[in-house]
């Protein structure tokens, strides 16, 4: 039902976007929304509108498409000087010009809104309105991309971009998943006293959470980690033992006592995130020399279940879907700490007039911004790249992998890595204030 209203509310605000009277028309049976919210929604929104478009031009599918259903297509791409059928318009090349627009462009803002300390500033309009004009600019942010010279030096370079801005939101998307736990948890267990239902609500997840985890963990022990596969092995191991660990610290009654609210509901999110990321990092190895006579040994399902293919897409699906969960998580989390006022309404001068019942956005910032504008532009600068490197597999230009799309060593450890670091990080959560007594932190 949120994801129908985000929707609704994305959509209204692009009807704003070309006038008042396409505002009106669409918005009015909408409820009146927050600046704050209405700019997360939109800068959401067109980040998932970059991804779309990259996701198809990535497809060789979409090519192949193109090159039998256009007549004389090769020739109109040497026409335009995209190469032969477009080459230079698809492919890995093409994923990484159009999120170099959208990461040019949040650096950009995120430079313009630094200090902006309240609505009132100038640059909080900017930040906060000219949907469409931003729009533009990302289209000629990236159609310039695609005029860039010497190809294969741009892609070398801008690879190590977002191999380090991607593994920078990997961490980051970690800590924000451990928040959200800690939050989750916290929420529902001070509600305990008021009604039981909400410690059914806390073990009916747990236990969905954990059980999950174990099957997840059967399947992958199954048909990835069996013989001669002894890096799937060591894999499963460590995802295993790293489950019952963090599950175990965490009721620990040295943990209690500093932290009351810890328990197993944040243990179960955190070992059910983990056995993702180890599934996707074993869906991602290319075929490895590994056997005594020499051959490559794909170490995949050991019967197919699910097509290569349609591992692929389903594991991109399920992090592009976390990724977006999470920004808008992070962007939302600072909200809580800043008190906005909502007294000032931005409307558009055209909608003053008597009798207009369009959606108002309501300026809830006037007093000060209830998040760091600057850094709320970081965020999606991260994901940008991390978009860019996920769709591409972390595709390394200089290499050429023969395995087929989707299979690389280098997704495989980054992946891997991180599922790691969740756990440290989320355990780090739990030790720190024994560690630290004389520090306060956050329950």
């Amino acid at each position: 039902m949120g994801l129908v209203i985000s929707g609704a509310c994305c959509a209204a605000q692009a009807a704003c976007c070309f006038g008042s009277a396409a505002c009106s028309l669409c918005c009015s049976c909408l409820p009146d929304m927050p600046a704050s919210v209405a700019t997360k929604l939109m800068s959401t929104f067109y980040l998932l509108l970059g991804t779309v478009v990259s996701g198809l031009m990535y497809s060789t599918k979409i090519q192949e498409s193109l090159i039998n259903n256009i007549p004389y297509y090769s020739k109109f791409c040497e026409g335009i000087g995209a190469l032969e059928n477009c080459d230079a318009l698809v492919g890995y090349s093409a994923v990484y010009r159009v999120m170099f627009a959208f990461t040019a462009f949040h650096f950009l803002m995120m430079l313009l809104t630094i200090k902006v300390s309240s609505s009132k500033d100038p640059r909080a309009y900017i930040h906060n309105g000219f949907w469409g004009i931003k729009l533009l600019i990302i289209i000629g942010i990236c159609v310039g991309a695609f005029y860039i010279p010497d190809v294969e030096t741009f892609s070398k370079i801008w690879f190590y971009f977002g191999l380090v801005g991607g593994f920078v939101f990997v961490i980051f998307q970690m800590a924000m998943l451990v928040d959200f736990a800690h939050v989750w948890n916290s929420s529902w267990s001070g509600r305990l006293e008021e009604n039981t239902c909400w410690f059914v609500a806390l073990l009916t997840f747990m236990s969905l959470f954990f059980l999950s985890s174990l099957v997840g963990i059967i399947l992958l022990g199954v048909y990835y980690a069996y013989t001669p596969c002894t890096l799937n092995i060591m894999l499963l191991i460590v995802a295993s033992l790293g489950c019952v660990i963090v599950a175990i610290i965490s009721i620990l009654p040295k943990i209690q006592d500093v932290q009351p609210r810890s328990g197993l509901l944040q243990a179960s999110v955190i070992c059910l995130h983990t056995v993702f990321l180890t599934w996707w990092a074993m869906s991602v190895e290319p075929p490895n020399d590994i056997s005594t006579t020499g051959e490559l040994t794909y170490c995949g399902p050991s019967h197919q279940l699910v097509s290569v293919d349609g591992q692929e897409i389903l594991t991109l699906i399920i992090g592009l879907i976390i990724l977006f969960f999470t920004i808008f998580y992070a962007s939302c989390r600072g909200d809580e700490s800043s008190e906005g006022t909502a007294s000032t309404t931005i409307a558009d001068q055209g909608d003053t007039e008597a009798g207009n019942s369009g959606q108002k956005v309501v300026d809830d910032e006037e007093n000060g911004v209830v998040y760091n504008y600057s850094c709320f532009h970081l965020i999606y600068l991260l994901a940008s790249l991390y978009i860019t490197m996920s769709l591409t597999n972390w595709y390394n230009p200089t290499s050429a992998f023969e395995s087929g799309y989707g299979q690389s060593w280098p997704a495989c450890w980054v992946i891997i890595t991180s599922s790691w670091l969740s756990l440290i990080v989320y355990v780090w959560t739990l030790v720190a204030p024994i560690c630290f007594p004389d520090r306060e932190f956050p329950h």
